[in-house]
Parts: structure tokens; C-alpha cells; sequence
């Protein structure tokens, strides 16, 4: 972690812990995704993290007329966060979504042609979202996670956020850009991104979630399971290969537990 002004740098592992003991006022319910397209990859040397930060928040004061950098959280190329304007602020990200709304900017050009994502950014970009949805309980759907695109420069939702069904106006960008995670149409995220990000949440503490049994432990289990099968009260055998494999998770476990109170 870096602190420089404003701006506080964390990788993804410091900005959870960071993220996970705040207490925030501000109500969310949505998270913004944005691309800078202007500064992109060729203006980030590695190293510069604050310089364009700062060139940033100095742009959106002075030529936007904001009263701080717009967005909220800023990701970079290298896999590195950002913490910008408070969260406590509603960010300057998109007209008619701002009240209730997070502001990622990602650093890059995502418009087709334009820059191509690092594995790091992307690994980055999928983790932000999966946690500041688990940190203000929030689904992983395109209702909760948007696009600049989906907006209209009056304020008004361009497409039907759930089923993608295009309303009135015309989008004011492509922010994030044609190419982000294949698209930036509301079916797009839907394909391309949103499961993507609930795979980066269920990987979230992975290794807190394993179940860990003796050989024992996992003998019985699997003869409950195989019980349980032969009975009737569960009829998915997926669960018994689950514990053969070692895949079986704590909280499977513990929602199968319930489905066999609930039938019993």
C-alpha cells in the first residue's frame, strides 16, 4: 500500500482487507465501470501511478469544472488500485446514476482497436467488481454492475438493464469501450462479463471454503451422501463425486444440509 494525497494504492489483496473494515454512509447500489480512453496504456510506464492520477483529478477540476476526480477507485494496467474520491462522495461518473453509485475508471482505451487488456488488469477488474458487490450486497447482474454505454447523456437508461431491450435516446460513449470483455451492450456483460465476475466471487476465499476432513470424515461423508441418494431425499449424484474428489465447499455442505432438513 501507497498513500500520496488523495490517492491511496493497494494491490488486490490490500485493497479487500482495507475495503472489508470500512464503514461507509452512502447507500450503493450500483457499480460503475468506465475506461479513461484518453490516458491509455502508452501514457502508463509502470511506475506513474500518482502522476496520472493527479494530471487526472487536475483535468476534471480545471477543463470539467468537478470538484475532485471524478471516479471513486482507478485500475491500472499492472493489476494495481486506486482509492480516489471518497466513497462517502457520490462520484461525477454517469448523469442519472451517480446518488447511489460506485465510479471504477479503468486506465486504458477498450474501444475496438485500442489498447488490449493486460492478464492483470483483467484479473483486477473481475475482483473489484466481485468484492464491492460482496462488500454492499449487491447481485452479480447487469442491474447492479453497468456501463457508461447504458446511459444516456440527459441521464436516462438507454437499455432495459435487465433484459437488455433498448429504450429511448442513444448512449452518450462506448465507455467502456466496444472491446471490453466483448462488448459493452447490456447482452454483452451479461454474456462476457458478469459470469466472469461471479466466478472471481466464488474464488473469493477459495481456501477458507474447502472443506477439510479427515480420511475418516470423508468415508462417512460420502456414505451419507450415498444414503441420502439411495433414499431419495437428494438425487443428484454429483454430490457424491464432489466428496470422492475433495471438491465438496463448506457452504455446499451447509446449503445441502438444509435442503435434507427441509425433505426429511
Amino acid at each position: 500500500m501507497r498513500i500520496q494525497g488523495q490517492f491511496t494504492l493497494f494491490d488486490r489483496e490490500e485493497f479487500e482487507e482495507w475495503l472489508m473494515k470500512q464503514s461507509f454512509k452512502r447507500k450503493v447500489v450500483l457499480i460503475q465501470n468506465h475506461h479513461t480512453w484518453s490516458p491509455d496504456y502508452k501514457d502508463f510506464n509502470g511506475s506513474n501511478h500518482f502522476q496520472r492520477l493527479d494530471s487526472m483529478k487536475s483535468f476534471h477540476i480545471n477543463d470539467r469544472g468537478f470538484s475532485d476526480i471524478a471516479q471513486n477507485l482507478t485500475t491500472f494496467p499492472d493489476g494495481m488500485i486506486a482509492v480516489c474520491r471518497p466513497f462517502d462522495v457520490a462520484p461525477a461518473g454517469i448523469k442519472g446514476a451517480n446518488s447511489n453509485g460506485i465510479c471504477i475508471e479503468h486506465f486504458g482505451n477498450f474501444d475496438i482497436g485500442g489498447d488490449k487488456m493486460t492478464d492483470e488488469h483483467r484479473k483486477t477488474i473481475l475482483f473489484l467488481n466481485a468484492v464491492l458487490c460482496k462488500k454492499f450486497k449487491l447481485s452479480i447482474s447487469t442491474e447492479s454492475v453497468v456501463y457508461h454505454h447504458w446511459w444516456s447523456t440527459d441521464g436516462d437508461k438507454v437499455f432495459n438493464l435487465k433484459t437488455g431491450e433498448k429504450l429511448k435516446g442513444s448512449p452518450s460513449k462506448t465507455c467502456p469501450g466496444t472491446a471490453f470483455f466483448g462488448g459493452n451492450t447490456v447482452l454483452d456483460a451479461q454474456k462476457n462479463f458478469i459470469p466472469l465476475i461471479a466466478t472471481a466471487f466464488n474464488d473469493n476465499g477459495e481456501d477458507e471454503d474447502k472443506l477439510k476432513l479427515t480420511n475418516y470424515q470423508k468415508t462417512q461423508l460420502i456414505e451419507v451422501l450415498k444414503g441420502l441418494l439411495l433414499q431419495g431425499v437428494i438425487t443428484d449424484k454429483s454430490w457424491v463425486d464432489k466428496a470422492q474428489n475433495d471438491t465438496l465447499t463448506v457452504s455446499e455442505l451447509t446449503w445441502l444440509n438444509m435442503i435434507v432438513i427441509a425433505r426429511k
